[in-house]
């Protein structure tokens, strides 16, 4: 008999782990509570059906991840899902009216960089290929290796991988080695910051995001992330899995330090083995008897605005950036549980190539995402007025940018994700939509891991889990997971 396995939540890490799952055979349901799959990387869309975004994530960075999943399975990534190559990764706009488009080819971006930053050429060079070397030897020993057990952690191999890494130096230190302007500083900090942690704190193994963006470049996938986790879905249904949508978990049925199962309401579903595709701390304070966890310090969270404009903005590229020259004290005021005054803007518009978001094709839509603290780490209040307030600021900002000055004109719908809905409509304890925070002693060996270490045959996979968030960071934990359960049956079987 088929080993059966359910899984709660059909966020994208869910669905990999399933569909991985399914190939190798085994027997795999989803419940999942809300009425779609993909979980926080859903579409939303305005009331007349004339606008749809992304509700959040929307870079579809690592793109060979995204291929990856379909091919392992057999399948032809393009019988699934359409995707463009952007030629641009990032346009940039600097509060001092500076501004700069970061091509996908290298020699390109190092030709922009000599006209405002020619004395950083050689050291943006050698920052993406030190960094993204880095990286790839970092990958094999560190991100893409469970530590379950101790002696997985304390091997003489772990430590001195571990200690190649620097771990010690935050990815600001890092990036300050190799740049001098300011500017450029902050731009390549600020992806780094979207990790939902302080570049400033941050451990300097995640610098590797802009390098590493640079050497793979940025896909953009058509319809958004929320189209991509669609596709998932419909390959977890061919190969045999169950979604069962509307179904909320209430608890995790245990009995002598072994699952037994899931309770639905008041039905009880048995099962092999549970996987857990929900917020870490959500599951273990909420699904899962009491027990002490440690205090973990959570990541930020985030505002986004999504607009639906009568025009199309031909001054902006798919991902634009805008940085404020307070970059460094605005994000100490979001860790101190303050909104920021001067924030600096991830501004994402697909409609710069892509018109499946719009129903008319002259119609664009615009999502424009603010970190912002989460609900524990202060006393803000998301009342309409303090919404209206921040998102005044930012049309403020974006009115002093080229071609943008009308843009109060064009706007005929707006809406608003805040950190309460992160937390009502997905669970993210405290609107922390990035889970926990990516520290040293929070990252790696120190990361929560994906089997429980009180219950064998449960697992978690998500942005909480090492190896951390991020689309594809949970894709390749999703990986690592469905890895691990196929090596432990075939370990059992062989004994």
């Amino acid at each position: 008999m088929r080993q059966k396995i359910l899984i709660v939540g059909a966020g994208i890490g869910g669905l990999c782990t399933g569909i991985r799952l399914l190939h190798a055979g085994y027997h795999v349901t989803i419940y999942e509570k809300n009425a779609y799959p993909g979980g926080v990387l859903h579409s939303i869309s305005s009331p007349d059906g004339l606008f749809k975004w992304d509700e959040s994530a929307s870079i579809a960075i690592n793109p060979l991840t995204y291929f990856e999943i379909f091919q392992d399975v057999d399948r032809r990534p393009e019988d699934y899902f359409q995707w463009l190559p952007l030629p641009y990764y990032y346009h940039v706009f600097w509060s001092s009216a500076k501004s700069l488009t970061f091509s996908a080819n290298l020699s390109q971006t190092q030709t922009a960089l000599s006209t405002l930053f020619p004395k950083d050429v050689e050291g943006y060079t050698r920052f993406v290929f030190d960094t993204s070397l880095k990286y790839l030897k970092s990958k094999n020993h560190l991100l893409n290796r469970s530590f379950i057990k101790t002696k997985d952690c304390f091997h003489p191999r772990t430590l001195y991988q571990l200690l190649q890494v620097a771990p010690f130096t935050t990815a600001s230190d890092y990036i300050a080695h190799y740049i001098h302007s300011p500017e450029l500083r902050q731009l390549l900090l600020f992806q780094t910051f979207f990790m939902g942690s302080s570049p400033y704190k941050l451990p300097n193994t995640y610098a590797a995001i802009p390098a590493q963006s640079q050497i793979e470049g940025i896909m953009h996938i058509k319809g958004g992330l929320s189209a991509y986790t669609l596709a998932l879905a419909r390959l977890f249904n061919e190969l045999g899995g169950k979604i069962y949508y509307k179904q909320p978990i209430d608890q995790v049925i245990t009995k002598h330090h072994v699952v037994k199962g899931v309770r639905c309401g008041t039905t009880f579903i048995p099962s092999d083995r549970v996987l857990l595709n929900t917020d870490f701390l959500y599951a273990v304070n909420h699904l899962l008897p009491t027990r002490h966890i440690p205090s973990f310090e959570l990541s930020c969270s985030t505002f986004i605005i999504h607009l639906g404009l009568a025009k199309k903005l031909k001054e902006l590229e798919v991902h634009n950036l805008y940085i404020h020259a307070s970059f460094k004290k605005e994000i100490e005021r979001i860790f101190q549980g303050k909104l920021p005054i001067s924030p600096s803007l991830y501004l994402y518009y697909p409609s710069a190539l892509d018109n499946s978001f719009c129903q008319n094709p002259t119609h664009s839509i615009l999502n424009i995402m603010v970190r912002v603290p989460h609900l524990h780490a202060s006393s803000i209040s998301w009342t309409p007025y303090l919404i209206d307030r921040l998102y005044q600021t930012c049309l403020a900002i974006l009115r002093t940018l080229p071609g943008l000055g009308d843009l109060n004109q064009h706007i005929l719908y707006r809406s608003f994700t805040t950190p309460l809905t992160f937390a009502k409509k997905y669970h993210y304890t405290a609107g922390s939509c990035f889970g926990i925070g990516h520290t040293f002693f929070q990252s790696l060996v120190f990361r929560p891991q994906m089997r429980d270490p009180i219950y064998a045959n449960l697992y978690y996979v998500g942005s909480s889990i090492h190896p951390g968030n991020g689309a594809s960071i949970v894709m390749n934990g999703a990986k690592l997971l469905a890895d691990t359960i196929i090596k432990e049956d075939v370990a059992h079987c062989s004994k």
